[in-house]
Order: C-alpha cells, then structure tokens, then sequence
C-alpha cells in the first residue's frame, strides 16, 4: 500500500452541507423564518449568543441545536426537537443529493476505485436522525464504515473516537 490505507472524512459539513448552510436554502420557501435564520452560528448576519455560549463550553452542541430547533419550530407553528427539525430539513426541504458536497462523494468514489478504505465519523447521526433516515442515505451505504460518536459514546475531539474509526477502517493509527 501507500502512503495511506484510508479515508475518514467527518460527515456534518464535509460530506454534508452544514445545517447552517442549508437552513438558507429554505428561508424563500418559508419567510417566517427570516428572523431566525439570521443567527446561524458565524454564517448569520447577526451576532448568535447562542452559538457564542456553546463556543465558551457554557452549553453543549446538542443544547445549542435543541434551542435553535425549538425556535425554528415556533416560527414554523410547530413543537419541535432536533430530530423533528432534521427529518423536517433532510427529510421533506433539502433530499440527500442537495445537502452532499459533490467533491466529497467524488473523493469517496475515487478512493473506493483505488481500493482503499473510507468510512464517515460523526457525532450527532443517531442523536439527530432516526434508523430509517440513515439507512436511506446512499453516501452512508457507499462507505466501508460509519462510526457515530452518539452510538460508541465517546465524542469528538476524544482521540479514543477516531481510534475505533481507524480499527473498522482497517489501518494502524500510525
């Protein structure tokens, strides 16, 4: 082999368009969300408390995407978690060929058809999405191996995540 065995990529905004970047895609269809679309992390046009909080370790990214999913749900008339706002966003507002990054799904390809390994590591895919969503999603099938820190409860950045990658990828993490 070369001088690597495998590809692990992160799944949430980089192979996947970031929330962030796909909540913008629908502010046209739905102008009641204009007001909370602006405060979307460092991407909104106004400062985002919320996401300044979550920078500080005062609240957790599971914390932060509760309260926007909650808020997003409001101006939408509807209760709301973030699992209801994934399947409303990924499952009816954005289909899995707008939210994928086609450079990602080509680097993917092209490192399965040199016979390397790839796999995808996530924190939140099982936090923020149901069984059938992640079974329906093609990059996710086209990988040697997910690993989903909300499964193997140790999240990202902890080392130990990406050495349970490296074991189902196959190579050493040297």
């Amino acid at each position: 082999m070369g001088p690597f065995d495998a590809l692990l990529l992160d799944y949430g905004g980089v192979v996947s368009r970031s929330t962030f970047e796909l909540l913008p895609l629908i502010g046209a269809r739905h102008p009641e969300l204009a007001g909370p679309l602006r405060r979307r992390g460092t991407l909104g046009p106004e400062h985002d408390e919320l996401w300044a909080q979550m920078m500080r370790r005062e609240i957790s990214e599971r914390e932060y995407w509760g309260r926007r999913s909650a808020e997003f749900g409001r101006a939408l008339r509807a209760d709301w978690d973030v699992r209801a706002m994934m399947a409303w966003l990924e499952d009816g507002e954005i289909d899995e060929a707008e939210r994928l990054r086609p450079e990602a799904a080509a680097l993917v390809a092209d490192v399965r058809a040199a016979g390397l390994s790839a796999g995808v590591l996530s924190n939140d895919l099982a936090a923020f999405h149901d069984d059938d969503w992640l079974e329906r999603q093609e990059m996710l099938r086209s990988v040697d191996a997910v690993v989903d820190a909300s499964v193997e409860a140790v999240l990202k950045p902890d080392p130990g995540i990406y050495l349970i990658a490296a074991r189902r990828l196959g190579p050493t993490p040297e």
